[in-house]
């Protein structure tokens, strides 16, 4: 009830805080240039609470969306389209930056992270609401459907089967695409199959047992 009778302050209190947390790591990576990694935690609060932000209001404009019409939602995807097609494009030649000692590298990532995120909260904006066409299309198939309902568990437990995989090793890797490739499926077919097992014996029970404690009387 209070985030909803100050929906306006919550959200740009959040979007203060995203910008917070998007200047003062960049402003960290200029003063301290020397250390050049790239995977700081402290680098990625800007992206969690975008999502948070998201959510907020998401949930507060549940029952009335904002409507927009079709040449605005074309600009929007158009724009979305282009920023993630550069993005994918130059991260890598940034992250190669990175450990080159370029100074402004890592402040580019958290750049690149923010807007990486801000286009995936449009996509799940835009295909909630009836806005996705044939991307959400495109991600309703069933094969997605399925692995959606695995994709905290494979969150929580990745990381076993990759430190298994990488600990084995015993001697010098060079990294080629079909190795790097060989590993990402090993990988992600173990953690799909330990995520169905852990699905079915943790997740879903208690999402049961939880419905049935909120159920109103």
């Amino acid at each position: 009830m209070l985030v909803k009778n100050h929906l306006k302050s919550v959200l740009t209190s959040l979007f203060m805080l995203n910008i917070a947390f998007t200047a003062i790591p960049m402003s960290l990576a200029l003063v301290y240039n020397k250390f050049d990694n790239e995977f700081e935690s402290h680098t990625r609060l800007n992206i969690y609470f975008l999502g948070f932000t998201l959510g907020v209001f998401m949930r507060q404009t549940l029952k009335a969306p904002y409507k927009l019409n079709n040449r605005l939602n074309l600009i929007i995807w158009t724009t979305v389209v282009l920023i993630m097609g550069g993005i994918t494009f130059v991260y890598k030649f940034v992250q190669l930056l990175v450990h080159d000692g370029f100074i402004y590298a890592t402040s580019f990532f958290i750049l690149l992270r923010y807007f990486w995120g801000l286009s995936l909260c449009w996509v799940i904006y835009a295909c909630h609401n009836g806005y996705g066409g044939i991307v959400n299309t495109f991600l309703t198939l069933p094969p997605f459907v399925f692995l959606n309902k695995l994709t905290y568990c494979m969150y929580i437990i990745h990381i076993l089967p990759i430190c298994t995989k990488i600990f084995k090793i015993r001697t010098k890797m060079y990294i080629q695409t079909d190795e790097t490739f060989n590993l990402f499926i090993s990988v992600y077919v173990v953690t799909i199959l330990l995520s169905i097992l852990w699905t079915l014996a943790f997740e879903s029970p208690i999402i049961i047992i939880q419905k049935h404690m909120l159920r109103k009387k």
